[in-house]
């Protein structure tokens, strides 16, 4: 009940998409150049439109009162369980779109560290009240009552504690939002960018949530459950990587705002290859290593052939590649090319229906991989290129090309090692989770070692880059 609570409300949470990296790319300019008029009337912009999408989301979320007998019309729970699990997770919502909206200043300005240690000691501090409700009170509607009530306090908390901050480090921020309107007006870039990256944003959604309906009408719901069992998997792993790189997309934002086209170039050329060696040790380990955590987890029969693991990978490894893309497009706010997301989920859709006619599962994610392979390294590259730096594509193709021929021989050369260590490889018969971890870091680092050796004989982008981190470690 209280996941698909959850759902609704993040369902309704689509009334925001794009305003916080539009919000974002705004502030990049005016922080680089302490511009704090400029600032204060970009966050006052900020939080008069989050002021109306909350009143947007209070007025659905009243029409969906009334629909909540209808929607848990088959729980055997009282219904009063699921007015207050939607309302928990209501107020626990607005609490952003009220309160701590603010925290775009510390994201915009490479401070969004202080936000993930808010969040991450109230989260704790949450949970572990949580469990103690839950063992200590006995019953069981007092349970419930008592942890949607800690939900919705350490929420709360949360965006008070952030303002807070917020309020601490920048107490000459003045937010006006009676004059957003008026404001509104003045920054008219900032709704432009909104209704361009709401484009982008709804189109990622049709993508994600498009390919198990297909796969559904093509195979079925066991085959579904397969697949969705995977992109767990592979969900964590996007999570894990955005936490690595949270910090960059402002540090690009600040690097463009400066100006200075041929330092930006540079460290794309540099930062190219470490996000791209870092993303493939990630994708060999989890192609080599996602057969035994399946088993382990969840049984062998939810094991997919190795061919449909192949192209999920690979599939895996040009989304997260397209975040590091899109980080360049939001720091320079590109975001006009309003058409793609409609070309490509159309794309999608379509490759993946005429080749999940006659390849079943395997064609599905192939369709799906294609048509991400040809907007994240075609199109969204060539906009890049042509609208942010002003360049010919030619010297960015080439250094792909050398990078994925030298990532390749350090795959087939690991793999190659790897086989030849008989002595590490797991058994199907006789696995475990301690087995499965150690043998995950031996595969892990037999081609770390490997591509490293490989990246820093043939590849000069990776020399200078280890060369930075170096000097910056010796200058902290």
């Amino acid at each position: 009940m209280n996941t698909i609570a959850m759902n609704i409300i993040g369902f309704l949470s689509l009334a925001e998409l794009g305003i916080m990296n539009a919000i974002s790319y705004a502030l990049y300019k005016p922080i680089s150049k302490n511009d704090r008029e400029s600032i204060s009337e970009i966050i006052s912009v900020q939080g008069w439109i989050y002021r109306k999408v909350a009143y947007i989301i209070i007025l659905c979320s009243i029409i969906i009162f009334f629909c909540l007998p209808v929607l848990f019309s088959k729980t055997i729970l009282p219904i009063w369980y699921a007015y207050v699990a939607f309302t928990s997770f209501l107020i626990s919502s607005l609490s952003t779109y009220f309160v701590s909206y603010v925290q775009v200043l510390l994201v915009a300005d490479l401070q969004e560290y202080k936000v993930n240690y808010i969040n991450q000691l109230m989260k704790f501090t949450k949970y572990v009240l949580q469990i103690f409700v839950i063992i200590l009170v006995e019953n069981i509607e007092n349970k419930f009552l008592a942890w949607c009530f800690i939900e919705v306090i350490l929420s709360i908390l949360i965006a008070l504690l952030i303002k807070y901050v917020v309020k601490r480090d920048y107490p000459w921020l003045v937010i006006n939002l009676s004059n957003g309107k008026i404001l509104r007006n003045k920054h008219t870039e900032i709704i432009t960018k909104i209704k361009q990256i709401f484009f982008h944003q709804v189109g990622g959604i049709i993508i994600t949530q498009v390919t198990p309906i297909i796969i559904y009408s093509y195979i079925s719901l066991y085959t579904v459950t397969k697949y969705e069992n995977y992109m767990i998997i592979v969900t964590a792993i996007y999570s894990l990587v955005g936490a690595t790189f949270a910090g960059i997309q402002a540090g690009i934002g600040n690097l463009i705002a400066q100006g200075d086209k041929n330092k930006v170039i540079t460290f794309f050329n540099q930062f190219l290859v470490f996000r791209y060696w870092m993303i493939s040790i990630i994708c060999f380990t989890f192609y080599l290593q996602s057969e035994y955590f399946i088993t382990l987890w969840i049984g062998s029969d939810f094991i997919i052939e190795k061919q449909v693991l192949f192209v999920l990978t690979l599939y895996a490894f040009i989304r997260l590649a397209r975040s590091f893309i899109d980080s360049f497009l939001v720091g320079y706010g590109l975001f006009g090319d309003v058409y793609a997301p409609i070309i490509e989920s159309v794309m999608t859709i379509t490759l993946s229906i005429i080749l999940g006619k006659y390849f079943g599962l395997f064609g599905i994610i192939l369709g799906s991989a294609i048509s991400l392979f040809i907007m994240v390294i075609g199109w969204k590259a060539y906009f890049l290129f042509s609208r942010g730096f002003s360049v010919s594509i030619d010297l960015y193709i080439k250094k792909l090309v050398i990078l994925s021929i030298t990532l390749l021989i350090s795959i087939m050369c690991s793999i190659f090692i790897i086989d030849k260590l008989q002595a590490f490889n797991l058994m199907m018969d006789n696995v475990s989770f301690i087995k499965w971890a150690i043998n995950s870091a031996i595969v892990a680092v037999i081609y770390i070692l490997v591509s490293v050796l490989m990246l820093l004989v043939f590849n000069k982008d990776m020399r200078a880059f280890s060369l930075r981190v170096k000097n910056m470690f010796i200058s902290k």
